[in-house]
């Protein structure tokens, strides 16, 4: 996990996925503010209101489950470990070594 964050990339998912979440959490503060919680209540209330907050709630995590699957796909640590290592034992094999 360490190393996932240490990717440029992948810390700018993550920049987008919590900015993300904080305009959401604002738009539902101000809609709740400017439309007042009672009407929010009574819309939720609704069964189709809700049937439409969980498609979209299971839409949005599939899609990232998705991103999840396909960064995991793409991220292969070992091959960048085993590539280093046989860079470094190129490097040991045509460095001289010292006589003691």
């Amino acid at each position: 996990m360490n190393n996932w964050l240490r990717s440029k990339e992948n810390r700018k998912l993550i920049s987008w996925l919590g900015w993300g979440l904080v305009v959401i959490i604002l738009g539902m503060w101000a809609a709740s503010t400017f439309l007042g919680t009672n009407n929010i209540l009574n819309w939720l209330l609704n069964e189709e209101n809700r049937k439409l907050i969980t498609w979209i709630g299971c839409g949005l995590g599939v899609i990232v489950t998705a991103l999840w699957a396909v960064s995991i796909y793409f991220d292969h640590p070992d091959t960048k470990i085993a590539s280093d290592s046989i860079e470094k034992a190129k490097q040991k094999k045509t460095t001289p070594r010292r006589k003691q």
